[in-house]
């Protein structure tokens, strides 16, 4: 299974539920990898030290990342594109309506909950932390999620 996450400029919420999602895939047995991208995104953009110190207070070494606008390869490739925001979900089903069968809000989807996920880029101490925890809870859920579906076949 391949997953695509989607937000604004591809340096925080995506990549972040990205490398979460590919560092406890394998831990949990689940074949399935991520991919990210953003609908604003812009390759010079660079990937804040916070959150690469957040990633490795996880465990999880935080690899060389050049943010990606999202493209329709994206998506045809990809088995679930979960979008942060309404807003990125509505750009994307109205641009890829081919795809919308795949596209889901990542709290819709995960939590059954119709949710923007905030972007903590402009956070700070706890209320940072609060929000990278949050994508970590979010990414294990649906780690376990998709291997319950594997078990049962679908």
């Amino acid at each position: 299974m391949k997953i695509c996450f989607i937000c604004s400029a591809n340096i925080c919420r995506s990549y972040v539920s990205q490398t979460l999602f590919n560092y406890y895939a394998p831990l949990n047995n689940v074949k399935a990898s991520a991919s990210s991208a953003g609908v604003f995104a812009q390759s010079y953009y660079a990937v804040p030290q916070k959150i690469k110190d957040y990633l490795q207070s996880k465990g999880v070494q935080a690899e060389p990342h050049k943010p990606r606008f999202v493209l329709r390869q994206d998506l045809e490739f990809s088995d679930l594109i979960l979008a942060m925001e309404t807003l990125h979900y509505e750009i994307l089903t109205d641009k890829y309506s081919k795809f919308g069968d795949k596209i889901y809000l990542f709290n819709d989807y995960i939590f059954g909950k119709e949710k923007d996920v905030e972007d903590p880029i402009s956070k700070s101490g706890s209320k940072f932390i609060k929000s990278m925890d949050f994508l970590d809870k979010a990414v294990k859920v649906l780690i376990e999620k998709i291997r319950e579906k594997m078990q049962l076949g679908g």
